[in-house]
């Protein structure tokens, strides 16, 4: 049965490789394997300049390496995580939404504000043209006395 797939076993001890400060990247995920569990930070920071996928293969190789018990207390807090991260993004969500609500209301309110002061002008310099007096214009468009007068 050929499913595409090909499986390749190493004998790290008996690999032959180029050299230890190699650019080959088979021999740096060789070092890796064979040397994680023993690797100084110094090492560490080498092998993620090379590629930064260490980092994650790092923290997957704890993982997998973990006892029963501290397994399930990393998933406990893996789980504990990703709702505190969704409720987050939630909370985040809702005040976004309330957020754009107060905005569009007072946008609303600006502009029936804006549109009253325009209708009010309006009104104001047309009934000037008709020859009313700035007493009278001010008193049916409630505009002040200065606000006519600077029509």
């Amino acid at each position: 049965m050929d499913v595409g797939m090909e499986f390749h076993f190493l004998e790290l001890p008996k690999l032959k490789r180029t050299a230890p400060d190699s650019d080959n990247l088979l021999d740096t995920w060789l070092e890796f394997i064979g040397r994680a569990p023993e690797l100084t930070e110094d090492e560490m920071e080498k092998l993620v300049e090379k590629d930064p996928i260490f980092t994650e293969a790092a923290r997957a190789l704890d993982e997998l390496s973990m006892d029963s018990q501290t397994r399930l207390e990393y998933d406990k807090r893996q789980i504990a995580i990703h709702f505190y991260e969704l409720n987050l993004r939630k909370e985040r969500e809702a005040g976004l939404a309330e957020g754009n609500e107060i905005g569009e209301a007072r946008g609303r309110a600006a502009g029936l504000e804006e549109g009253r002061v325009e209708t009010q002008l309006r009104t104001a310099r047309k009934m000037k043209e008709h020859g009313h007096s700035k007493a009278h214009i001010a008193e049916i468009t409630g505009l002040s006395q200065a606000e006519v007068e600077a029509l």
